[in-house]
């Protein structure tokens, strides 16, 4: 497959939940990009929009990263789920390790080998953004104000997604929908004006692309987007693998599948970082929930090689 990146530039905040509505995070997963991508082809072509990213995406045409974040030219990667042994290491590195969520492609064979400096790594990071808390008023009832939280990126900042592709056909459907989406909005509260963007091509750093075209040569793989291995393939898959589970959940975003709101139905997933030994394909699952279509959850995972 060939792969391509899009920066994503903010000029609104954005509100990616995080279980309570003051909080925002500033990432968001491939399951929800999957999602704010089909909403747009229903808007731009109909249901027969929403089949053709199915079909792409279940015949290994099409593949979606996570969210992760940029600085600059700086692009960074899910922390890997290493242990990583170092002597003399003290408790102090370790807390600093902890707050790691993201490694900078360019230190990331430093972090591998233990020789990254944890301190100077967050403080360039956290030149990311900053959270805001606003406070609204319910106009529709009397229960008072609340507050939502909305993350601002800063200068030059913002989240870059990777998109895998086998013809250049599916790549220009997917930057029609990204161009559509940027002013939709991404995230909650698109209603209020957060979320927009304008999706920017960006050259994929040579160091990325062999890791990810030539994932199988390596030993162990990472994964770069939520997933789930299908029934038949978990046993191998998960056979010396370090992982972490994520619960997915949420509401369904469609006006036709019930006259209330419906929660999709939850799934566990591995999340983006988790290392592996074997790979697996995944799947689109449906998590609808006895309403008038299906609802799908993106869950495939994107490897990309590592030598740890």
């Amino acid at each position: 497959m060939k792969y391509t990146i899009y920066k994503l530039n903010f000029y609104t905040g954005i509100h990616i939940g995080e279980g309570r509505l003051a909080k925002s995070g500033y990432v968001f997963c491939a399951d929800t990009f999957f999602s704010a991508l089909c909403q747009e082809a229903l808007k731009l072509y109909g249901e027969s929009g929403i089949a053709q990213l199915l079909n792409w995406i279940r015949e290994e045409k099409l593949l979606l990263s996570d969210g992760m974040p940029y600085i600059g030219d700086t692009f960074y990667l899910p922390k890997p789920m290493v242990r990583i042994e170092k002597e003399n290491q003290d408790a102090s590195v370790r807390k600093q390790a902890k707050k790691l969520s993201f490694v900078s492609l360019q230190h990331y064979n430093e972090f591998l080998q233990g020789n990254l400096d944890f301190e100077a790594e967050l403080k360039e990071f956290s030149r990311l953004g900053k959270l805001e808390v606003r406070t609204r008023l319910n106009k529709r009832d009397d229960t008072g104000p609340y507050q939502v939280g909305v993350f601002h990126y800063g200068r030059n900042a913002g989240i870059y997604v990777i998109i895998a592709y086998e013809e250049e056909e599916v790549l220009d459907y997917i930057e029609d929908l990204l161009y559509s989406l940027g002013c939709a909005g991404i995230g909650g509260k698109i209603s209020s004006g957060l979320g927009k963007f304008e999706p920017m091509f960006e050259e994929m750093p040579e160091s990325l692309e062999k890791r990810l075209s030539d994932y199988q040569a390596y030993p162990n793989k990472i994964t770069l987007s939520v997933s789930l291995p299908k029934e038949n393939e978990l046993e191998e898959s998960l056979h010396q693998a370090n992982y972490g589970i994520v619960l997915r959940s949420g509401f369904i975003a469609s006006s036709t599948y019930a006259e209330k709101f419906h929660k999709k139905k939850d799934l566990y997933c591995i999340k983006a970082g988790s290392l592996f030994f074997n790979t697996y394909k995944g799947d689109v699952y449906d998590v609808s929930a006895g309403g008038t279509h299906p609802v799908y959850r993106y869950a495939k995972p994107m490897f990309m090689g590592v030598e740890k």
